[in-house]
């Protein structure tokens, strides 16, 4: 099943919140990719302690992204198996150096092929019995680097490239999603070989919308969002990563299970990686005894309900500056309904408009993103802010990590005046 209305946050750490909590990721503290703001807060209840629940195995190999410091580390928040980066560093993709539940070893070969052989020795001594297997690559994310077998064949085609004689190519873009969609042919060959196949849910998806070093190296406009000639292929939609038009948060998010989910079927409903913990929940037969603001999928890929409820889904990109979250309520945020998304700030530097001038769009008859909507549904658009406003008054007691940000950045300065 394809679901083609499927929204996450516009950088990598928050989804990866909103994925291990059924939060938005403020509700867990994470507010950035860095400066320990992306630290998910040890009184959050996380996706495999849910399933662990159940009695499934559970294990992940690659990107953790949400603390790696004692009592963080993913081994310690549900995983029974850890297999990720030292230092979580993205930089290495040949020859990495592996924490393996705490331990460092090193490793040899390209990480995507690295991680999923590790992930398919696991599958393989846990076959007998109940598993979830969580494999976050960094393919494909800066900087961009491929075998150029995989890169190659997209050389000499007008792919945009921001950064000449840097690893920041389309080119290698492009080779490292090749790279990762046949280690995941090599995945769905392994499942069939061990007769786990038909009776193994597989999920794809990603964290965020197109980026190289950001969206204008995606061939996005820095500044309108708008693709480029040559840019990266992103179904028309305006925005990628780290910006707040729609392209920076719909994503896709296919569902693979071919005993209870029938072949081309197709979801336009609106859904979140909020939804992905109560969904793998109801699945895996155990009940979420906290709160969570997810919904669970299982009706729409069972199809029990015809009548699937609208809502609003909070798209923030944060990253302010630290101790600055009060200063960003309204700047750089967006609420998604199955319809209509009211957008407000374009990125890291603005400029950012009055509240009420935020544009209204209507993405049933603009998928695009080209013409504001507003004065057309204005009562639409006064519903939206004011619940937004409400989300945020009841979100902001959450973010416990930005005085450790405000530290941190104090004592990195004067570490510096030494």
């Amino acid at each position: 099943m394809r679901f083609t209305n499927y929204h996450v946050a516009p950088s990598c750490a928050p989804t990866r919140a909103q994925l291990m909590t059924g939060n938005h990721e403020f509700h867990s503290g994470v507010t950035h990719t860095i400066l320990k703001r992306n630290y998910l807060s040890q009184e959050a209840i996380t996706l495999p302690q849910v399933l662990k629940s159940a009695g499934y195995a559970t294990a992940m190999f690659g990107k953790w992204h949400l603390g790696l410091t004692e009592g963080y580390r993913p081994d310690q928040r549900g995983f029974d198996r850890s297999v990720n980066m030292n230092n979580d560093s993205q930089k290495h993709h040949w020859d990495p150096k592996l924490l393996d539940n705490g331990t460092v070893r090193q490793s040899k070969g390209y990480r995507t092929d690295i991680l999923f052989n590790e992930a398919m020795e696991w599958i393989d001594e846990n076959s007998k019995k109940p598993f979830f297997c969580y494999i976050p690559t960094y393919n494909a994310h800066g900087p961009t680097v491929v075998g150029k077998e995989w890169s190659d064949p997209y050389e000499n085609k007008g792919l945009y490239q921001q950064k000449k004689g840097k690893k920041f190519r389309g080119v290698d873009y492009y080779g490292m999603i090749s790279n990762l969609d046949a280690n995941i042919g090599r995945m769905l060959a392994h499942l069939d070989n061990l007769g786990l196949n038909e009776n193994t849910l597989i999920i794809y998806s990603t964290d965020n919308g197109h980026a190289i070093s950001g969206a204008s190296g995606a061939g996005h406009d820095s500044n309108n969002g708008k693709l480029l000639e040559g840019g990266l292929y992103n179904m028309g939609m305006r925005g990628a990563k780290g910006q707040t038009w729609r392209g920076s948060s719909c994503v896709p998010l296919i569902f693979y299970f071919p005993k209870c989910i029938p072949a081309n079927t197709t979801s336009n409903h609106i859904a979140g990686s909020i939804d992905i913990l109560p969904t793998l929940a109801e699945l895996c037969g155990t009940k979420v005894n906290h709160e969570i603001s997810g919904r669970s999928l299982v009706p729409l890929i069972d199809n029990s309900k015809d009548d699937w409820s609208d809502r609003m889904l909070i798209v923030t990109r944060s990253r302010w500056p630290a101790g600055e979250a009060d200063n960003y309520k309204h700047r750089n945020y967006a609420i998604q309904t199955e319809r209509f998304r009211l957008v407000n700030g374009t990125g890291a530097q603005g400029p950012w408009k009055p509240v009420d001038e935020a544009q209204l769009f209507d993405h049933q008859n603009d998928p695009t993103e080209t013409t504001d909507v507003s004065a057309n549904y204005p009562e639409i658009k006064l519903k939206m802010q004011q619940y937004y406003d409400q989300w945020w008054d009841a979100k902001r007691p959450k973010m416990i990590n930005e005085q450790a940000a405000v530290d941190f950045e104090n004592q990195r300065k004067k570490n510096k005046k030494k």
